[in-house]
């Protein structure tokens, strides 16, 4: 078996109050959509594999853009790259006296 095989999808879960992401095997990008009010995700990735290393860009939200998370796992010689992409919701307001 080769050690690409061995250690593939190195994060087990990624813990989070406020978004849910339910990761697959071998799927790498994620979205998301939040209401303007939040201002910073909370995401804790957890390793499936002891020995594993795992850095989280900045987790700051900008309003009205698209905000990408990079999540990167490293073990041995793997290195696999997930994505979090966050995107606000747009308030919609009605014009009541039309």
């Amino acid at each position: 078996m080769q050690i690409s095989q061995r250690f593939k999808n190195l994060i087990e879960k990624i813990d989070s109050n406020i978004i849910q992401i339910n990761l697959k095997e071998n799927i790498y990008e994620y979205k998301d959509k939040k209401k303007n009010d939040v201002e910073e995700l909370d995401l804790k990735p957890i390793a499936k594999y002891q020995g594993t290393t795992i850095d989280v860009s900045s987790q700051k939200l900008e309003k009205n853009k698209n905000n990408t998370i990079i999540i990167t796992a490293k073990k041995d010689d793997i290195e696999e790259e997930y994505k979090i992409q966050v995107k606000y919701q747009q308030d919609i307001k009605i014009d009541k006296h039309q």
